[in-house]
C-alpha cells in the first residue's frame, strides 16, 4: 500500500506520540526503545538549563498546580470513572498497600535480626549534624540519622526527625566506632572485670572487641565459650571472640568445628606444621599465631638466668629479634604450602614486617596485627631503673630498641593491617613480685588509648590519611572478620557503631582519668580525641561520662570474603594445573618399555643392528 509522503509523517509523528505515552511498555523490546530514542525531539539550551535549575518548563503555566508523587492521574481522553469502578480501583490499592506495607515489615525485621548492637530496635532516633564523614575510601560532610541501632539516611542537610536526639558536629570528624581485634577482657588473672574493660573500650571510641577465649586446665573449647558467653550481661559494647586452642589433643579439632557453629571465625594456635592449618581451610577460618620460637625462647631464657639476669630486660634479650623474624618467615611458608590465611599478633619487629612483605610478594597469606603498645613505646624502658616502670612494658612480643617507623609503614601498606592493643590489665604487684621475668604476668592496657594512639604517632605524622586511620582501626577487622560491611563503614543500612572524634584533642590522658584499674600505663599523657561514641545507636560515652547500656555478642561467621575468595580461587588454579600435569605425563612417553630394535656401539663408532 503506497501511502503520500505527507502523510506518512503525520503517521510517524502519531505513532511516536503514542509509543511515549504508553509508559508502561516501555523498554520491554530493544528495537522498540531504540526507535523511541531515535525519534525524540531535539531538547534546546534553555530547556535544559531549566531543567538543571530546576524551573517550570514551558508546560507549567503560573496558575498550573504541580502534582507530586502520589498523586492520581487520570486520562483526561478517558471517560469519567463512576462510583463503583472508584470504589474498585481504592479497595485494590488499599490491598497493594497492605502488602507492600508486610514486605516493608518483612525487610525491616531481617534487617533488624541482622543487625547487632547496644540498644538495637528500642526505636530511638538519633542525628548527628555536619559532620565530616569518613570511610576507609571516602571523605564527605552530611547529616547521619540513626534509627534503632541502624543508619537510616547519610547525606547534606537532611531534615530532622520528630523526637529525635540531636548532635552537632560542625567541626568534627565522624569515623565508623573501633573494632579491636585483640583482647584480653575475660582473663581469668586480669585486674578488670568485663564491665570495666568495655567502659574503656567506648572511652576510645571503640564498639567492637574481638575478645580471646583461653580454656581452663582441663576445660574444653565448647565449655569454656559458654562459660565467657554467660558473663556479657555487664558488657557495653559488641564482643565477639576468637578462641585459643593451644592444646595438642585429638579432641581440639572436632571441638574447633562445634565452636565455629557458635560464632566463632577465627583461632589462636602454635603452628609446628600445616596439618593444624589445612583443618583452618576446611573450616573457613582465620588462624593466628604468635611469632614466639617455643623451641628455641626456653634454652635461651635459661641462658640469661645463668648470667644473674632476672629483670624485665631479660625477657628482651631471651627473644633476639632475629628469631621472630625466622617465625614469621616460617609461618608465612606454611601459609603458602596450606593455602590457608594466617595472622600474625602483636607484631613489634622491623625484621618481621620485612620478613612478611617479602612473603607476600611470593604469594603468602598472612596478615599483620600491629600492636599500639609498639607504635608508642620501645624497648629501651625495659631498662629502666624504676622496676615498676619497666615491667609495665612486659607485653606478649617484646617491644624493640627501634623500628616504630616501619611498624607505622606496615600499617600504611600491608592491605589488611589492623593495630590491635593486645589489652590485658594487670597489677604492678602481681609483676614486681615475681621471681623473674619468665614468671611476669605480660600484657598491658590499651584498648581505651589504641585510636588516639595511631592518630598521634601516623596520622598527625603525615604518615597516614584519615581514610586509612578508619581502615586499620575499623574497618580491615571488619573485613577480616567477616563484619563488613554492618560494622566498618558509614552507610545506610550499616550498624550504628560511630565515634565523634576531634582532631585536636582536648585534653591529657592521666592515671585518675583512666577506666581502667591498673596503677600504671605505657600510654601516660596520650591525647584524647573520642568526643562521642555510639553503639548501636545509643550514646554510651560523651563528654567524658559513661552512659550505661547492655552490650550483645556478635557472632562472627566463617568464610570471610577479604581471606577465602582468593583461598577458593587457588585451590581451582591447582586443581586445573594438575589435570594439565596428569594429561601431559600421559602423553610424554612415561613408559619405558625396551624398543623391539636394540643399539649397540661396538668400539671405533656407532652401528645399529639385530640381536
Amino acid at each position: 500500500l503506497l501511502v503520500p509522503a505527507e502523510q506518512q509523517e503525520d503517521i510517524f509523528t502519531s505513532q511516536t506520540s503514542n509509543e511515549f505515552q504508553q509508559t508502561d511498555n516501555m523498554g520491554n523490546d530493544w528495537n522498540e526503545s531504540k526507535d523511541n530514542v531515535i525519534a525524540m525531539p531535539t531538547i534546546s539550551e534553555e530547556e535544559k538549563q531549566r531543567m538543571m535549575d530546576s524551573e517550570p518548563g514551558p508546560d507549567i503555566g503560573d496558575d498550573e498546580e504541580l502534582l507530586s508523587a502520589g498523586d492520581t492521574v487520570t486520562d483526561l481522553d478517558s471517560p469519567p470513572m463512576t462510583e463503583q469502578v472508584a470504589n474498585e480501583r481504592n479497595t485494590k490499592a488499599e490491598s497493594d498497600d497492605g502488602c507492600a506495607a508486610d514486605v516493608r515489615d518483612a525487610e525491616e525485621s531481617c534487617s533488624d535480626e541482622a543487625s547487632v548492637g547496644v540498644g538495637g530496635g528500642d526505636g530511638m532516633s538519633l542525628i548527628i549534624r555536619g559532620a565530616q564523614v569518613v570511610n576507609d575510601d571516602s571523605v564527605f560532610f552530611a547529616d547521619v540519622i540513626v534509627q534503632d541501632g541502624v543508619i537510616r539516611n547519610v547525606g547534606p542537610s537532611l531534615e530532622i526527625p520528630a523526637d529525635a536526639e540531636i548532635v552537632e558536629a560542625a567541626g568534627k570528624m565522624l569515623f565508623p566506632a573501633g573494632i579491636d581485634a585483640y583482647t584480653y577482657f575475660t582473663a581469668l588473672d586480669s585486674a578488670d572485670d568485663l564491665a570495666t574493660s568495655c567502659k574503656a573500650a567506648v572511652a576510645g571510641g571503640t564498639a567492637t572487641v574481638i575478645d580471646v577465649v583461653s580454656p581452663k586446665a582441663g576445660e574444653s573449647l565448647t565449655s569454656s565459650l559458654s562459660r565467657v558467653k554467660d558473663g556479657l550481661s555487664s558488657s557495653l559494647c559488641n564482643v565477639g571472640f576468637s578462641v585459643s586452642a593451644l592444646m595438642k589433643v585429638d579432641s581440639v579439632r572436632k571441638e574447633m568445628e562445634k565452636v565455629v557453629a557458635e560464632g566463632v571465625n577465627s583461632f589462636i594456635i602454635d603452628v609446628e606444621g600445616d596439618d593444624i592449618l589445612e583443618h583452618c581451610r576446611t573450616l573457613g577460618v582465620l588462624a593466628r599465631i604468635l611469632p614466639e620460637n617455643r623451641t628455641i625462647v626456653p634454652y635461651l631464657e635459661k641462658k640469661i638466668l645463668e648470667l644473674g639476669i632476672t629483670g624485665p630486660e631479660g625477657f628482651l634479650q631471651s627473644r633476639p629479634e632475629e628469631l621472630e623474624s625466622e617465625r614469621v618467615s616460617k609461618l608465612c611458608v606454611l601459609s603458602q604450602l596450606s593455602n590457608c590465611p594466617v595472622s600474625i599478633l602483636s607484631v613489634s619487629s622491623a625484621e618481621s614486617v620485612s620478613a612478611m612483605e617479602r612473603a607476600r610478594c611470593s604469594g603468602a597469606l598472612a596478615h599483620v596485627e600491629i600492636a599500639s603498645a609498639a607504635v608508642v613505646s620501645n624497648g629501651t624502658h625495659y631498662f629502666n631503673k624504676c622496676l615498676k616502670h619497666a615491667a609495665a612494658h612486659m607485653t606478649e612480643v617484646p617491644l624493640r630498641t627501634e623500628g616504630c617507623n616501619k611498624l607505622v609503614s606496615a600499617l600504611a601498606s600491608q592491605p589488611l593491617a589492623v593495630c590491635t592493643s593486645g589489652h590485658r590489665a594487670v597489677s604492678s604487684g602481681n609483676r614486681t613480685s615475681a621471681r623473674d621475668f619468665t614468671t611476669m604476668p605480660k600484657g598491658t592496657v590499651g584498648v581505651e588509648e589504641r585510636m588516639c594512639a595511631v592518630w598521634e604517632k601516623a596520622v598527625r605524622t603525615g604518615r597516614i590519611d584519615p581514610m586509612r586511620f578508619v581502615a586499620v582501626t575499623s574497618t580491615n577487622a571488619a573485613k577480616m572478620f567477616n563484619l563488613y560491611p554492618k560494622k566498618g563503614r558509614i552507610a545506610v543500612g550499616a550498624d550504628a557503631d560511630l565515634v565523634l572524634w576531634d582532631a585536636s584533642g582536648r585534653w591529657k590522658l592521666s592515671s585518675a582519668e583512666r577506666q581502667s584499674s591498673v596503677d600504671i600505663s605505657i600510654y601516660e599523657g596520650m591525647t584524647v580525641h573520642a568526643l562521642v561514641t555510639i553503639v548501636g545507636g545509643q550514646i554510651v560515652w560523651k563528654d567524658g561520662k559513661i552512659q550505661e547500656a547492655k552490650g550483645t555478642f556478635v557472632p562472627l561467621l566463617p568464610q570471610s570474603p577479604y581471606l577465602f575468595s582468593v583461598v577458593q580461587q587457588r585451590d581451582k588454579v591447582f586443581v586445573i594445573e594438575f589435570k594439565l600435569f596428569l594429561s601431559t605425563t600421559r602423553f610424554s612417553g612415561g613408559d619405558h618399555k625396551p624398543p623391539a630394535t636394540r643399539v649397540r656401539n661396538p668400539p671405533g663408532g656407532r652401528s645399529t643392528g639385530f640381536w
